[in-house]
């Protein structure tokens, strides 16, 4: 009797697991494939984590650290790499990502991305992007205009290299609330150009050169 109970214990418990790894939104294929092109370094001391995707062996990047999965359409809604425990080599954001065409929250803080590409714009569901603390140079391409769900941005760049150009893009991010600005040489007409979005209720710039007059 003791053994069929043990079995049946053990029987239980690989049922359970099945069950478990089944419940949740399941990674859709094309979406796996980009986040696998991310390419991204990262050390991670749980080896549970993004830079460890092309050595898992769990195929559904909706159970991986960091990834957030919509519980009904399974497609990849949320990217947060911000963990204090990531030590991340980047570079360039890459095209791939235009894959996930249903991002919402999209965190790379603290990377080391030099770069905002223009296809950024084009993530219409977006409502949080930050790329705060990374060396960003450049300039701010004014596509970021065209994420009128965007309710939080935060572009505060480690360098002084980063160019923010004409800002009136500003006015156009209707649901934007919160507004983080540093790293940047503005010049005058730049300066003038900020023009708050309607909702807007924390703007913060900081670590700027501002114009003498």
């Amino acid at each position: 009797m003791m053994m069929i109970a043990v079995g049946l214990m053990l029987l239980l418990a690989t049922v359970s697991d099945v069950v478990s790894e089944s419940n949740g939104p399941q990674c859709l294929e094309k979406e796996r494939d980009a986040l696998l092109s991310f390419k991204l370094v990262v050390h991670d001391p749980d080896d549970l984590t993004y830079s460890r995707i092309n050595n898992s062996t769990n195929q559904n990047c909706c159970k991986w650290s960091y990834i957030i999965c919509d519980n009904q359409t399974n497609h990849v809604i949320a990217i947060d790499l911000s963990g204090p425990e990531i030590d991340v080599f980047g570079g360039e954001i890459g095209t791939s990502l235009l894959e996930l065409k249903y991002l919402s929250h999209l965190d790379l803080r603290g990377m080391n991305f030099s770069r905002i590409p223009k296809f950024m714009g084009t993530f219409k569901e977006l409502t949080y992007l930050n790329l705060g603390r990374n060396p960003i140079t450049g300039t701010v391409p004014p596509q970021l205009g065209n994420l009128t769900k965007l309710e939080f941005l935060d572009l505060s760049s480690t360098t002084d290299q980063m160019i923010v150009g004409n800002l009136d893009w500003l006015s156009h991010l209707t649901s934007l609330r919160t507004f983080r600005l540093s790293g940047v040489s503005f010049t005058k007409e730049e300066l003038q150009s900020i023009k708050g979005a309607p909702s807007l209720s924390t703007l913060s710039i900081s670590n700027c050169l501002l114009p003498k007059e």
